[in-house]
């Protein structure tokens, strides 16, 4: 596991324009680990009324995948800070974070042990979720003698994703 970071302030002009950028890493090794004692081909044909062999999982061979979990994170933030006047300033924002875990982070004690998982997905697909966050932002003040303006503005865009075995849902029937 790792982590880095850095930043740095740039003065545009002086006294009245700035730019500070901000970025991370973060790598965090992972832990469990997914042993899969293996699957022999499976026909769902005939339960879903199908003719033989219309429907049918592969035979997955035994496997052991060590330290699944492990997780990637990075960060970027940049800011322009604009002084207009000894009364008037904006800052302008923008931000970024990216996080993915390279499987699914549970483990299963009573099947498989205390860090371990048994999840036959990995042959195909690796599991795994993350997501990406945006946030940008615009702040704006004006100074009076008795009195201060504010106005602060923003947007914010996330996407996720998963991707998660769901074999156990078919043993369960």
């Amino acid at each position: 596991s790792y982590h880095a970071e850095a930043a740095v302030n740039i003065p545009l002009v002086t006294d009245k324009l700035a730019l500070r950028v901000v970025g991370y890493k973060d790598d965090i090794a992972g832990y469990i680990d997914n042993t899969f004692a293996g699957q022999p081909e499976i026909d769902w044909s005939a339960g879903l009324g199908l003719p033989d062999g219309s429907l049918v999982s592969p035979a997955i061979a035994a496997f052991q995948h060590k330290d699944i979990n492990s997780e990637d994170t990075w960060g970027a933030r940049g800011t322009l800070t604009w002084q207009a006047t000894e009364r008037l300033k904006f800052e302008l924002m923008h931000t970024t974070q990216d996080v993915q875990v390279d499987s699914e982070q549970f483990t299963d004690p009573l099947a498989a042990g205390d860090y371990d998982q048994s999840r036959g997905l990995d042959p195909f697909e690796k599991g795994g979720n993350g997501e990406r966050l945006e946030i940008n932002s615009l702040v704006a003040s004006y100074d009076w003698d008795a009195v201060s303006l504010l106005s602060a503005s923003s947007w914010t865009k996330m996407k996720r994703f998963g991707n998660q075995d769901i074999a156990f849902l078919a043993a369960a029937s």
